[in-house]
């Protein structure tokens, strides 16, 4: 009995201890099996994938990888989709973005144990591609260049580009619902009207957009000056300022101004140097928007105050007042008449200055001014007054003084007194300063080729073509007697070359163009102490009629003679002949081309010559150096120049009333 308790007793105990340690044994993933099954395409877009896991005991990680390539799916997944958490049975997964239309891919299910990863069989599919994306919001939706916007929506995925047209923006938040970009500010020049949500395979949303343009109510100061700064002031201008653009129109197109400073509000801007409208036209340029901005502001007009009474020319004339245009030289927009015909050179201006100068070259027919007007921008204001130039004029009453020479002291003219009808030589009067007719001093021929004229000392040479030979006169306007001199030896020509030096008349080349047709480049030596004509020497550089020097201009320092220029068209060679060593040498060319239509008398004053062919040359002897000093406009009378107490003078013509001459400066000297 006891024994037998006692095997009982035992047996139980055993069969308590076994059933005990079981229920001791902790849980554990160590048997958990993975298996992949099917997938599924969606009709919006991605792909849903099923799996089964079985014999989890623990939470643990699990879900799908994706591969590009078969057999890649455990070591180079593109995409893993994790679930957490304790899981029997089937599961599924839908995948929505990364994925491209008509790629296939490899799939397989896994499970992360905490020492091992458990994978099924890999299996595939093909995508139809990913879900497109949803815009549900833009906040704001008009902004500007550089604003940062909130676009609100789903399906975004983490793998996109926000596009303000096809210009990729900045983005600063991704998630699959939400994101923030900034407006892009480069390329400026383009105006967004829709922003493009795009996934990296290519599914894409978009919604409107606007870009703020900018307004312009007002520009201050109204009534400007070019010394003023200028404020736009409106609303949505750039805050950058560099990217904002005005332009003001100026001569039928748009000139940059500077911009100062820039708010959203108010741009500063540099007022221009001078105005060429009354009512100023501009482009701005902001916002990636250009608008026309005019009538919001006028340009204040000048207005003369005081002038002095006396004027001198090429000397500078202040002109006191307000509103000048604040320039340095004068501009179409801007001139100053005088007597409502005659034009000043503006030197420079300021607000309350004008520096004016009157060339010697003016075209003034009277000799004070009555009236200056002042026009600028179409706006024409009128001082009257009455200034008077304060300049020695020499008066020609009716006369035109074709060449002058000096005597012992005195001037002497060759003059044409247009009342009587002939050719005087006359002196110069130093009380009335003008060129005083004696009829005792009249010529004794009006058939005077003013082209082969001369003077010898106190002796005026001429020649005469008559009965084909070239006769040569004289008239001693000391003792009013006429001589004629040996007949010129050489053949019979016209336009030549004529000068004095020292005591000898030096005539030849020129051409003659009656039948037979003729060139000549000889050139003949006349002496007045022995009257006689001798041959002096050949130029070689006449070989053709082209070539034939007629009319050439010509003159005479110590013992050479300078001439030059006078063939067919215009040419500017010019020569010196060394009477003492009879050689011809070629030297600098002329400033100016000229051909053989035109006379031209230069004159002389030591070793510096002057010359008038619409502008005014001078010439260095030693030095073979040509200047041009001054544009002296001229009609009627291109060649008169002549040299008097150290100044030289220019004869022009005064309308209605014959010959006046302008005294030059003296600084040519």
């Amino acid at each position: 009995m006891n024994l037998h308790k006692l095997y009982v007793t035992a047996l139980l105990s055993l069969l308590f201890f076994n059933c005990s340690s079981e229920k001791t044994i902790p849980p554990n993933n160590n048997n958990v099996k993975v298996e992949t099954l099917t997938s599924k395409i969606l009709p919006e877009g991605g792909v849903e994938l099923t799996g089964r896991i079985e014999n989890v005991e623990l939470e643990l990680d699990y879900g799908f990888v994706i591969a590009t390539h078969e057999n890649q799916t455990q070591n180079y997944p593109i995409i893993t989709k994790t679930i957490s958490g304790l899981k029997n049975g089937e599961f599924s997964l839908k995948i929505k973005n990364d994925l491209h239309k008509k790629y296939q891919y490899y799939f397989n299910a896994f499970a992360y144990t905490s020492n091992r990863k458990i994978y099924g069989v890999e299996k595939r599919f093909t995508s139809q591609g990913s879900t497109t994306p949803v815009i549900e919001s833009v906040i704001p939706s008009i902004a500007h260049l550089g604003d940062t916007i909130i676009i609100k929506g789903k399906n975004f995925s983490n793998n996109f580009s926000v596009l303000f047209d096809k210009i990729k923006a900045t983005v600063l938040i991704k998630s699959d619902s939400l994101t923030k970009a900034i407006v892009p500010i480069y390329p400026s020049g383009l105006r967004f009207s829709k922003i493009t949500l795009e996934k990296k395979t290519g599914e894409l949303d978009s919604a409107d957009f606007k870009l703020y343009e900018p307004i312009v109510n007002a520009i201050s100061p109204k009534y400007v000056h070019g010394s003023d700064i200028l404020t736009f002031k409106g609303d949505h201008f750039d805050l950058r300022k560099n990217v904002n653009k005005v332009r003001m129109m100026f001569h039928s197109n748009y000139t940059f101004l500077e911009i100062i400073s820039s708010t959203r509000n108010e741009l500063k801007v540099k007022a221009p140097i001078h105005y060429y409208e009354f009512k100023p036209r501009f482009k701005l340029t902001s916002q990636a928007k250009e608008i026309d901005v005019n009538n919001f502001i006028e340009v204040k007009i000048p207005n003369i105050i005081s002038c002095p009474k006396t004027i001198k020319f090429d000397t500078e004339y202040i002109v006191e007042g307000n509103n000048f245009p604040n320039i340095g030289y004068s501009f179409r927009p801007f001139s100053v008449q005088l007597n409502s015909h005659s034009h000043a050179k503006i030197d420079k201006a300021t607000k309350e200055k004008l520096s004016l100068s009157i060339s010697k070259n003016t075209s003034l027919r009277d000799f004070y001014i009555k009236k200056f007007s002042i026009e600028y921008l179409g706006k024409k204001t009128t001082f009257d007054t009455e200034v008077y130039i304060d300049e020695p004029m020499i008066f020609i009453n009716n006369q035109e003084t074709i060449k002058t020479h000096t005597y012992n002291g005195v001037l002497f003219g060759l003059v044409y007194d247009f009342n009587s009808r002939g050719y005087f030589i006359s002196k110069f009067d130093e009380i009335k300063k003008e060129f005083i007719i004696d009829q005792r001093n009249k010529l004794p021929t009006n058939s005077i080729n003013t082209k082969f004229i001369a003077f010898y000392k106190d002796t005026f040479v001429f020649l005469k073509y008559k009965n084909n030979i070239n006769k040569l006169y004289s008239y001693n306007f000391s003792n009013k007697t006429t001589k004629t001199l040996a007949d010129f030896p050489g053949e019979n020509r016209f336009n030549a070359l004529i000068e004095v030096v020292n005591d000898h008349l030096y005539f030849g080349l020129g051409s003659f163009t009656h039948h037979p047709v003729k060139y000549f480049g000889d050139i003949w030596k006349y002496s007045f102490t022995q009257n006689t004509w001798i041959k002096a020497i050949n130029f070689p550089e006449i070989t053709s009629m082209n070539k034939a020097k007629r009319n050439p201009i010509s003159f005479s320092v110590g013992n050479k003679l300078f001439f030059g220029a006078g063939q067919d068209g215009y040419h500017s060679d010019f020569w010196v002949y060394d009477t003492s060593t009879n050689k011809i040498t070629k030297r600098g060319s002329l400033p100016f081309l000229k051909g053989g239509s035109s006379t031209i008398h230069p004159v002389v004053k030591g070793n510096k010559v002057f010359v008038f062919l619409d502008y005014l040359y001078s010439y260095e002897v030693n030095s073979d150096k040509w200047a041009t000093h001054n544009n002296f406009k001229d009609y009627g009378v291109t060649s008169g120049l002549f040299v008097h107490d150290n100044y030289i003078y220019k004869y022009s013509y005064k309308h209605g009333s014959g010959y006046y001459t302008h005294k030059l400066n003296n600084y040519y000297f």
